[in-house]
């Protein structure tokens, strides 16, 4: 029974090809429960996506640091979305903090609330080790984010606009070779 557990425990760690949805699924009983009963999470996962070559454990920590994000900028009722989707970049682009993107088929996980926003100078900051806008924040949860989805090849766009709430999308390339996977939310 050890060598069993031992097993799943380090291919939690193993990169390999997953599906993002099968991720934000499983997570769902979690996400809700960690927003309460103030906030609604809706759920828009788009049919068909090809797997991502990922981490079961980096796509949870990616989605638990954005709704945990997302859940603290809503300061009474509020709904964060978590939606994903394919985007294809014609030519590589520039993206503040990550560089040049490479052409290619991303996969993003995007999280959107209607909670208090950014303002752009935040914005320009909020990759960075230890900063933080709330209160008791020690800053590291981005900050992991950024750290992950690079590690990934990816990218990350934030948009928010001040008192009207913010738009995190994570793009993840998707992995070589492979098809789209039907899928059906549950």
């Amino acid at each position: 029974m050890k060598y069993i557990l031992d097993m799943n425990y380090r291919k939690s760690f193993e990169k390999r090809k997953i599906d993002i949805n099968d991720c934000i699924v499983n997570m769902k009983d979690i996400l809700e429960r960690l927003c309460g009963n103030h906030i609604t999470i809706t759920y828009d996962l788009k049919e068909t996506l090809a797997p991502v070559v990922a981490t079961d454990l980096y796509i949870e920590e990616i989605l638990l640091n954005l709704v945990i994000n997302a859940r603290d900028a809503i300061k009474t009722e509020g709904v964060i979305k978590i939606a994903t989707g394919l985007k294809t970049l014609k030519e590589a682009i520039i993206v503040p903090v990550f560089n040049q993107v490479l052409a290619g088929q991303y996969n993003y996980i995007s999280i959107n609330d209607n909670g208090c926003g950014m303002s752009q100078d935040v914005i320009k900051k909020i990759h960075k080790p230890s900063f933080t806008t709330k209160k008791n924040g020690n800053g590291i949860g981005l900050h992991i984010v950024y750290t992950i989805v690079k590690d990934l090849a990816g990218y990350i766009i934030v948009e928010s606009t001040e008192f009207k709430g913010t738009t995190v999308a994570v793009y993840i390339p998707q992995a070589a070779d492979t098809i789209a996977l039907p899928y059906t939310c549950a």
